[in-house]
């Protein structure tokens, strides 16, 4: 592999990154908006909501054969 190809994967993550960092960030604002409006046992209710709908639709998703990575299936068990 040479230098070039390392950098180009290294551009490659760039907007997944970038991405992440904005919706980690953004948390923590809607933490301190919330806090003002909602108990803090509605907003971990809330969020526990917010990941299990995450959560079931990326699981529907793989389990329907929707995204497939390479040439298994990404919920496939990797060969050894």
């Amino acid at each position: 592999m040479g230098r070039g190809s390392v950098s180009s994967v290294r551009r490659s993550y760039l907007p997944a990154l970038l991405l992440l960092s904005a919706i980690w960030g953004s948390s923590y604002m809607f933490i301190k908006v919330g806090v003002r409006d909602f108990s803090p046992a509605a907003m971990v209710e809330l969020r526990l909501l917010l990941a299990a709908a995450v959560l079931i639709l990326i699981g529907v998703t793989l389990a329907s054969g929707l995204v497939v990575w390479g040439r298994r299936p990404a919920a496939a068990i990797p060969e050894p």
